[in-house]
Formats: structure tokens, sequence, C-alpha cells
């Protein structure tokens, strides 16, 4: 995409004149290390914060160079720990004590680490009086390694060890992961509606290079036992059969070989013929995220070439090519000089070729909104106002669109990039960054309230996106938008603005009146008597009389 001369104009332009709120991602577990990157501590005892070395630990009275130091450089951050042992028959150890320990459950362990030797005894981890031996023969560079371990009996809290023992040789640990290993359904979410041809089964667990098999077991209401059981191995996600109308049940479980590392509880939903799906988006995916990403919550993804190897795994596509579900027209086409009426006559070509597959185009420019109007099926706008821009330029790009289109659909695609990868001009002025996870989902939830009918968040493909939080972030979102299903696709709704808030309402029958209100500011605002945080977002319900 050439953004070039829109950026210039958007510089010229600036520099002219809880119910949704933080709900977790399914699957995502807290690290439960204390300290994890050794970053904090007391800079005079030179003790990383919560750890704590013990020389010697095997043969007290021995003596000897046996040492530990809190280094000054780590795999990625700033610090890590290491051990030095100089004697043959002696064992020090860096310990932290661990806690919100469960009796009988599985945890994920993993760290980096390094050694200067090629020689010597192999390091071990030690967790509920288990050890295992870190296999790390290399030195010189950092290797990452994982381990299962279970707690039995014990509760609470327990002891974490480094140990490095027996003969000479330095040994670093950094960045530590211990997390309870759980299964987590994502979608169909809790009471989800779900259309009959389109159940896909997915769930999370932590990140972790084990070769696991899941089952998944589906329950019509009522029933003690499973009408539907699949076995599958390594991939995150199972396509459904082909349910009959009504509510059902669904749980999986986790196994390592024959071992059951975790199971769900179970999760309700609830299938239909025929349910609208509100479009949750993604686009910019850089190889091998595509599959991720729709396990992860997404149910549409762009691809710019033929989907067709995708299609198994369950995707929505939106492309050019004619194996997708809904055929892209153009890019901005007001951008890069096509007319109208060339946008209109493939929009014609296309529904020869398929008279029920919608079509789409992006334009940019407002102003260009009307003569682009009629030219396709579905109109998405891409404001992209970070950080030069206020976010409220989001929900003003589709209302526009939307006076202009009479009811037909308008999407919104939601900036997840950087501005300096597409300008040199942004990059030179420092005003290029990418927008925080906070302006992500304001932009996205003002966008709804503004009555856009479908969401797409653009990524560039950057690799700064996947590297940082922000796709982990997106993913979140992603889940939390599929859970409020119901309400984005009930038809009817009033949009207002009362400043700085948007704010959508809907009557929907059985629930009553539900209220969406996002703040359009980066400020604290009162809305009635409750107080919205920045770029906060409330999803309300009100009782009927």
């Amino acid at each position: 995409m050439n953004k070039l001369k829109i950026i210039l104009r958007v510089m010229i332009y600036v520099f002219s004149w809880s119910f949704l709120s933080g709900s977790p991602l399914l699957g995502a577990s807290e690290n439960m290390a204390p300290n994890p990157s050794f970053e904090f501590g007391a800079s005079k005892s030179s003790v990383p914060g919560g750890w704590r070395y013990q020389q010697n630990f095997i043969s007290p009275d021995a003596t000897g160079d046996a040492f530990g130091t809190w280094e000054s450089d780590g795999f990625k951050g700033r610090r890590s720990i290491s051990i030095t042992e100089g004697r043959w028959f002696s064992a020090s150890q860096w310990g932290c004590q661990v806690r919100g320990v469960e009796a009988n459950t599985y945890y994920l362990f993993s760290l980096q680490t390094k050694r200067d030797s090629n020689t010597g005894w192999l390091p071990k981890v030690r967790l509920f009086d288990q050890s295992r031996v870190i296999n790390v023969k290399k030195s010189g560079s950092y290797q990452y390694f994982e381990f299962l371990f279970y707690s039995g009996p014990v509760k609470g809290s327990t002891e974490l060890s480094m140990i490095v023992y027996k003969k000479p040789s330095k040994i670093w640990f950094d960045d530590l992961r211990l997390v309870k290993f759980t299964v987590k359904p994502q979608t169909p979410c809790f009471n989800e509606r779900i259309d009959n041809s389109k159940i896909y089964f997915s769930w999370s667990v932590p990140e972790n290079g084990q070769a696991l098999m899941y089952e998944v077991q589906i329950y019509p209401e009522g029933s003690k036992s499973p009408e539907f059981i699949w076995e599958g191995i390594a991939e995150n996600y199972y396509r459904g059969p082909v349910l009959n109308p009504g509510k059902y049940s669904w749980k999986v479980e986790a196994y390592s070989g024959r071992v059951l590392l975790a199971e769900s509880k179970l999760q309700p939903f609830e299938v239909v013929a025929g349910e609208k799906e509100f479009p949750v988006g993604i686009s910019g995916l850089p190889p091998g995220k595509a599959r991720e990403a729709i396990i992860s919550g997404f149910n549409w993804v762009f691809m710019p070439a033929d989907p067709l190897p995708y299609l198994a795994a369950g995707m929505r596509i939106i492309s050019p090519v004619p194996s997708s579900a809904i055929c892209y027209l153009y890019d901005e086409p007001e951008q890069s000089g096509v007319l109208p009426r060339a946008v209109r006559e493939k929009h014609g070509l296309a529904k020869q070729a398929d008279p029920e597959k919608p079509t789409a185009i992006t334009v940019y420019d407002p102003d260009r909104y009307l003569e682009y109007a009629g030219t396709a099926d579905i109109l998405m706008v891409d404001p992209y106002p970070v950080p030069v821009r206020p976010l409220k330029s989001v929900p003003e790009a589709v209302l526009a669109a939307r006076a202009v289109r009479g009811g037909e659909p308008v999407w919104a695609i939601i900036q997840a990039f950087d501005w300096k990868e597409f300008s040199p001009e942004a990059a030179r002025e420092g005003i290029a960054r990418l927008p925080t996870p906070a302006e992500v989902k304001a932009m996205a939830y003002l966008a709804i309230a503004a009555g856009a009918k479908g969401l797409v968040f653009y990524t560039g493909g950057q690799p700064k996106v996947y590297q940082s939080n922000l796709f982990r972030e997106l993913k979140k979102l992603a889940v939390e938008l599929r859970k409020q299903n119901g309400f984005l696709t009930f038809p009817s709704g009033e949009s207002r603005i009362e400043p700085p808030f948007y704010i959508l309402e809907k009557k929907i029958p059985g629930k009553g009146i539900c209220r969406l209100v996002v703040n359009s500011e980066p400020e604290p605002a009162r809305f009635g008597a409750e107080l919205i945080e920045a770029y906060g977002v409330r999803l309300q319900r009100i009782k009927t009389p």
C-alpha cells in the first residue's frame, strides 16, 4: 500500500489545527515465577528480588570458588542470573518461593539458558521435589527448554530451584515461565448462538512445544453422555459436525501420551439455522499466522493470494481470488485513480460468476464515499488515525459512509500497524508508533457504536506487531467481540453522540435495552454517575420498565 501522500496530508492537517473492559484471553495463564527475567531487586545486595543464592548446599562444609551472580545482561532484558561451580563434589543453587500452587495439577516450566563450556555436568531445575535435567550441551548461546511438572499433594507454596553441581562450569538462566497447564474453550463462546453449518471448535493452552492430543466432547442439553467425541493431535481446533438446532455443551481435554494434563469446564452454546455472525477479521498476516488467527477468535481473514490451502482450517476469506467467501474488488481505488465506473464493472463481473457472493472495496477519503457508495456490496473505511488524529475520526468515517450507503453494510478497518513502515516522512518526524492495545480496542468499539457491521484489524504484516504484545491483545479482543455476537448482530439500534461518548443502544427481546458506551478521549470522563476511564468501554444491560 502506498500511503506516502496520505500520511503527508494527515500531518499537514494535524499540525495546522466494564463489562467488557479488561477481560482476560481465554487460555492465558499468569506467570507464577517471581521476577522471571530478574530485572528488579535490591542493588545493595546484588540479588534479584524474590530470589536467593545458596552455595555448596550438598557439602555445606566445603570451601571453594563457587558463586552466584546477578548478571548485568540477559537473553532479552538487562539481567539474568548465573552460577559458577568451582568444585567437583559440591552444588550451588538459585531458589525462590512459588505461591498459589494447586494440588494434583500439571504446570509448564520454561526458561532460556546457556553455558560457557561444552564439558561438565548438566544443570537441573527442581520443582515439587522433582528434578529435570536441562540438556544444554552447546556453549555460547541461549537455548530454550520447557518441562511439565505435576504438583501431586503440594498445595499453597513450594520451592523452585536452578542447580549447578559437581564439575566446574558457568551456567546462565533467564526468562523463566511457570504457568498452570490449563485448556480453555474459545469458540463457541459461552452461550454463543452459532450457525449449524459453521461450527469450528477452538481452544487455547499455554504456549508450548509438547506433542499434545486433544479430545473434544459435545453434549446435548440435559445429557450426561457426549453425543460426539473427536480426537486429534497438535492442532487447537476442530471442524465440528453439522448439529441439529438446539442447546449443547462442550469441553476439551489435553493429553500428553496417555496422561491427562488438563480438561476444561463444560461450555454451553446454542445451534441455530442461519444465525448471523459478526465479522471479526484480520489483515496483513505474515505466513504461518493465518491458522493461529482463526483459532484464536477471528472469523474472517484477508488473504492476498489463493486461500484454498487454508480453507480446511475453517477460515472465512476476503480475497480477490474466486475461492474466497467475499470477493475483494479494490483497495482504496480513489487513491490509485480507479474510477467508480471501473469498480462497478468489476462488481458486475463478480456477480455474474457468483450472484450470492458479496463484493467489497475499501475507500480511504471520506470526500469520495458518495462516488463509490454503490459500487460494491460492502464498503470498508480505513481512517488509520494513530498517532496524528483523534480516535473519533474512526466513528466519524463510519457515520459518513453510512450516510451515503442507504442502509447497505459498512465495515471499519482498524489500525494495528506503525506508520513508520509506510512513510519515511512519518519516521523522520518521529510521529509514528504502534497503537496501544487500549487505542485499538477503543477504535473497534467506536466503529461499532457508530454502526459498523464488521471489523478488520490491519497489521501491515509488520513483525513488530507479532513480536510485541499487540497481537496477543488483538486475539483477546477477537474473543471478547465474539462473546457479544448477539448484541452486535441484532439488526436494529440507535447510534448517538454525547461528547466525548459514542453510544449504541438496542432493545433486544428478552434482554431489555443493551447500551454500548465508548469514551473517545484519552482522559477519563463522566457518563451520568459513572466515571469511564480513558478510551474506556462499557456494555450495559438496562432493565425495561
